[in-house]
């Protein structure tokens, strides 16, 4: 019904359209896929834009607040932050999601804006706008009535719609979402001072994930000078984008993979797609990281290339493209893959990881979003060989997850589809098996209520789900805990900004509340439990912790617990030590002692890996006996060469069992 009335009121209006320069408004809508308001707005916006047509240009701009980890932000910051900082230099403006921007002038609330739009519509433009858009974008500026002072600038912009995203505000499909601004934030000077016509040409980027079908050009003429208390933008159009002769898009498939031993490992699978009209070839690079005695290739049909190649595609036409890691050794080791089309000279990129021997394995089921980045960079920081396992790419196995000697598994934003029964069915015979996990979701709780799952939530993760939202955004260690001292921000900082609705839990059935929420009642915020398996259980995203220095030290606390946690068994403690090694000096400059101890003979290996997770020393490898062992490294590697200043790591393997320890070598 809201359509049918707008588009009644938008025929009036158009009826008392003075003749002159035709008018099209320009609308900057400033919103975020985790802004609760911005629910109700986004599809109010979308109904102005299709009720409008071309007499309505509309810009759906992304901040970064309250959630900076906003993708349709996070693809291009600057341009979307650089939008929002123009209007908000000039004082409290677009301070606030969602906004409405009208030609310039912000509106008190979005709801002002069909009455604000006819009465601008009315208004003669002093210049003509037309744009074309295809692999170059024209625009021809005719000025009627000259414009003098200010600042004046033209820009154009490109807009993509049907954009899926599984937002916390329960919306899926985003519309006119600012894909890229030409050229600049800053625009390019135009001079408004006599009439008549000037022409423009820009240039772009052709991102290969863009869908011509859904993108738009957006171009308009603006005082930058002048204050967003009063319109300052002097006309607009839009038009279609043209589908580009030469384009392509490339799926990159499979993106990581974890052997136990030295294999070949096959990533990719993915198509590269000839998407544009004209025939087309290829050149493919592959840039290699790789752990000393580990190769690569790609693979396109038959033909396997260790370095580069061309594939030929016909329009319309596509080819498979893999990606094969042969390893040779415990490590970690990387494979960029550059593809270039030489028709038109557009890149593409896609990155492949293969980790053989992780000592832990990172569970991404944040339902699509980038979280995983937050916990990466913290292992890497604490000198951990990790895994990456996007849940997208399937389920895992209690097997699975046993490989490794610690399990992360976060979820991040996710609320509708968390777990499986399959899922829940290998955490628990994992965790039955004496298995280590940290897991960290703030709606765990909440849909496992939802789903009538209390008792695998409280048994497993031995918590109990007291609130889906909290309203605190500050934690604090539990005296006497794991986490006693620690006080920081869910929010703010470089965090992900993603604290929307942390759950209040107690501890239930064996568990010990080891974080609250520092406010109100204090309610419980983390659980610890060390019994038949070792777990720590975040009712929050640790991902919004607010600096990484914060989530560092949490995450250095969470593996030392889950490391020295003692298991039981039918009641009775495992008479069994933890794997520890000591390093002393540590920095160090030129040699470190590493000593560890243990309780039984049993054959062991004593490595260094650098912070890439290649191999670089072998301290000792041989049968050891019960007792404290010392080995000296002197930062060197096997043949003897001095290594760089940096991060390094110390793994050892004594049967059955693995720890690792930070090396920082400071010269």
């Amino acid at each position: 019904m809201k359509r049918l009335e707008l588009g009644v009121v938008l025929l009036l209006g158009l009826t008392v359209l003075a003749s002159g320069a035709t008018r099209t408004c320009l609308v900057d809508f400033f919103t975020n896929t985790s802004c609760g308001p911005c629910a109700p707005a986004d599809p109010f916006v979308d109904s102005l834009a299709d009720v409008y047509g071309h007499d309505l240009a509309v810009l759906e701009v992304h901040v970064w607040w309250p959630s900076s980890a906003d993708p349709f932000f996070v693809y291009n910051v600057a341009a979307n932050a650089g939008r929002a900082m123009h209007y908000q230099s000039f004082g409290a403006y677009v301070d606030a999601v969602p906004s409405f921007v009208l030609d310039g002038k912000e509106l008190s609330y979005y709801t002002a804006a069909p009455t604000a739009i006819i009465s601008r519509l009315a208004v003669d433009a002093p210049l003509a706008l037309s744009i074309t858009a295809g692999e170059s974008i024209k625009v021809e500026v005719d000025v009627e009535t000259p414009v003098t002072g200010g600042d004046q600038r033209i820009f154009v912009a490109l807009t993509e719609s049907e954009l899926y995203f599984p937002s916390p505000i329960e919306i899926d499909s985003f519309q006119n979402v600012l894909r890229e601004i030409l050229p600049d934030n800053d625009g390019r000077p135009i001079d408004l001072t006599t009439t008549g016509v000037q022409e423009f040409v820009f240039m772009h980027p052709w991102d290969p994930d863009w869908d011509p079908a859904h993108m738009k050009a957006i171009t308009w003429v603006q005082d930058m000078s002048a204050s967003p208390a009063g319109y300052n933008v002097h006309n607009a159009a839009w038009a279609e984008v043209t589908e580009p002769t030469y384009y392509f898009s490339f799926d990159a498939g499979v993106t990581s993979g974890m052997a136990s031993s030295d294999t070949m490992i096959v990533l990719g699978g993915g198509d590269l797609e000839n998407l544009g009209g004209g025939d087309d070839s290829y050149e493919i690079r592959l840039i290699k990281d790789l752990p000393t005695g580990w190769s690569a290739a790609f693979c396109s049909g038959t033909s396997c290339f260790p370095d580069s190649g061309i594939v030929d595609i016909l329009s319309g036409n596509s080819e498979v493209i893999t990606v094969e890691v042969f390893t040779a050794g415990d490590g970690a080791g990387s494979v960029n893959l550059a593809i270039k089309s030489l028709a038109s000279g557009r890149v593409d990129t896609a990155s492949y990881v293969v980790v053989q021997n992780p000592t832990i394995l990172l569970v991404d089921d944040d339902a699509g979003s980038d979280y995983e980045y937050y916990y990466e960079t913290s292992l890497v920081n604490l000198g951990e060989i990790s895994y990456t396992h996007c849940r997208d790419d399937g389920e895992l196995s209690a097997t699975d997850l046993s490989s490794v000697e610690i399990v992360v598994w976060m979820t991040g934003n996710d609320w509708s589809d968390v777990f499986t029964s399959d899922d829940t069915t290998a955490i628990g015979r994992f965790l039955d098996g004496g298995g280590k996990l940290f897991i960290t979701g703030q709606d765990i709780g909440y849909f496992c209520n939802e789903m009538a799952w209390s008792g695998f939530y409280q048994n497993r993760f031995k918590a109990e789900f007291v609130a889906d939202d909290t309203d605190i955004l500050t934690v604090i260690g539990s005296p006497g805990g794991i986490f006693d001292g620690l006080i920081y921000d869910i929010i703010g900082g470089d965090g992900a900004g993603n604290a929307v609705y942390p759950s209040e839990i107690n501890a239930y059935g064996g568990g010990v509340l080891a974080m609250q929420y520092n406010g109100g009642s204090m309610p419980g915020a983390a659980v610890v439990y060390e019994g038949a398996y070792s777990l720590v259980y975040f009712a929050f995203p640790f991902e919004a912790i607010s600096t990484q220095a914060d989530r560092d030290s949490t995450m250095a606390r969470i593996l030392d617990f889950l490391r020295s946690s003692p298991v039981v068994e039918d009641g009775v403690q495992k008479p069994e030590k933890p794997l520890i090694i000591s390093a002393a000096p540590n920095p160090f400059n030129p040699a470190t002692e590493l000593s560890f101890e243990i309780t039984e003979p049993e054959n062991g290996r004593l490595e260094i890996f650098d912070i890439n997770g290649r191999k670089v020393a072998v301290l000792a490898e041989e049968a050891l006996e019960t007792g404290r062992h010392t080995f000296i490294w002197n930062g060197r590697d096997d043949f003897g060469r001095e290594l760089p200043s940096g991060v390094y790591m110390a793994r050892l393997i004594v049967g059955e069992k693995k720890t690792t320890r930070k090396l920082l070598l400071a010269k």
